[in-house]
Parts: structure tokens; sequence; C-alpha cells
């Protein structure tokens, strides 16, 4: 697949025997989300047969070709894609997930305190997974701690509380 996709959900459960899923949303891409006639999973486009919102960032979904339980079953747990062309401007100090992962992570004296692995998203902020020799470390992504982005370098400026490295 050529395009370059960005993520905006996952799939969490099975909703009905008829291949209908249930789908979380991020907060930021909750309005794009209803007017959709297509999305990715997989690098492989699905496209929205019937959508219905559910609570709060979940909706109720029913893919073309995806008919039965044990293929909407399968399903559960991957991630949901849009074309990188749909995505909302981004604030400043705003990212894309994709493009923090991998990022070699700097502390404010210079050291060098690992890679970035993950981005664990929770309702007050989300926490960065840094990897070095082996071992992870949880980092809360806030402005106090997460000093500069530089996604031109792939690189990431940290100013760690005592004790949390």
């Amino acid at each position: 697949m050529s395009q370059k996709l960005f993520e905006i959900g996952q799939i969490t459960s099975l909703h009905s025997f008829k291949g209908e899923i249930k789908v979380w949303v991020s907060d930021d891409y909750r309005n794009l989300f209803t007017d959709l006639a297509s999305l990715f999973i997989n690098n492989q486009e699905y496209q929205i047969e019937k959508c219905q919102a559910y609570k709060s960032n979940s909706f109720y979904l029913k893919l073309a070709g995806i008919n039965d339980e044990k293929t909407a079953r399968a399903m559960v747990g991957e991630k949901i894609k849009l074309p990188i062309g749909m995505r909302p401007p981004l604030d400043q100090d705003e990212y894309l997930v994709e493009d923090l992962i991998g990022m070699v992570v700097r502390s404010t004296d210079g050291q060098w305190e690992g890679v970035l692995k993950a981005v664990l998203p929770y309702p007050a902020n989300d926490v960065y997974v840094l990897e070095k020799d082996g071992k992870e470390f949880l980092i809360p992504a806030v402005k106090d701690i997460i000093i500069s982005v530089n996604l031109h370098n792939n690189t990431m400026m940290i100013d760690p509380a005592l004790g949390m490295l």
C-alpha cells in the first residue's frame, strides 16, 4: 500500500453475531468518524455500511464483507486508520503517535535516556514508554517533563523528575 495512514482508534469488541464490531475512537477524531465512508484495518480498506454512536467515543460498526462472528472477532484489538490527507491540522505541540515512536530521548543534561517505544493513552495525559538497556520506563506526556520534540531530528528532550528513570 502506498498511501500513508494515521491511527484514529481501535476495535474493542464484537457487537453482534452478524459481524458488527464495537470501536473506540480518539477524542480528536470523534466528529470526523461519524462522516466516514470507509476506513483501514491492517492496511485493507473497508466500506462502512452502518455506523451508530454508542457511548462517548464508542461506535458500533458494520463493515462491508464482514458478515460473521468469526471474522469480526479476529479483528478485535486491531487499529483503525485513515489516509493522512484526512487528518485535521495539528495544533502546536500535538504529534501523531506514529511520528513519536522510535524517537531518541535525551534529558536536558544531554544524557541518552532511551528510545520511545509506545504511547499509552490515559484520560489525564498520555504516557510514553521509553526503552533503555532492555528496561522500560514510563514518562507522563506533560509539558513540565517533555521539554521539546524535534520531528526533523527524530529526538525528544525531557526533564525527568528525580527517580523517574
